[in-house]
């Protein structure tokens, strides 16, 4: 797949994230695809793997929050195999209280799959449920993300 079609391929996968239905995304993500949160906060490591990612990310964040995390892109650009996008995601907690946030993922695909991400997140706010703490984190620069991207 060329980046137009990487490009293409996430923004659809967001687009059902905005609905509601978090299966397009699901399956866009390769069996050995690396989720890296950056921060400093409970999640903040690489998860690897589909059943790393599966119990030890999306579960606890399924304690918390009544549905999912719909995202709506505000913006993407893709150059060779990287995908980068920037969402606003909302959801609601089950207490009933709003989760705001802003994302910016940097996405690496291979053969059409998701095999590499990395997010960071503004922080709008944090909440706390059965002694599970769910925040976003600040912006971070990383350096040496930055010059992969830029082909160096």
């Amino acid at each position: 797949m060329n980046s137009a079609d990487n490009k293409q391929a996430v923004v659809n996968a967001y687009a059902s994230l905005a609905a509601g239905n978090p299966a397009p995304y699901l399956d866009l993500l390769s069996d050995d695809v690396s989720i890296t949160m950056f921060g400093d906060h409970r999640f903040a490591r690489t998860f690897r793997g589909k059943d790393d990612i599966y119990s030890n990310l999306f579960g606890p964040i399924r304690e918390v929050l009544d549905g999912t995390i719909r995202m709506n892109v505000t913006n993407v650009a893709a150059e060779n195999d990287n995908v980068i996008v920037e969402a606003q995601g909302e959801a609601r907690t089950k207490d009933g209280r709003s989760y705001k946030n802003t994302y910016c993922f940097v996405f690496r695909l291979a053969n059409g799959k998701i095999i590499e991400s990395r997010f960071t997140a503004q922080r709008k706010n944090q909440f706390k449920t059965k002694n599970i703490a769910v925040s976003s984190f600040a912006f971070r620069i990383v350096q040496t993300k930055r010059r992969t991207l830029a082909g160096a």
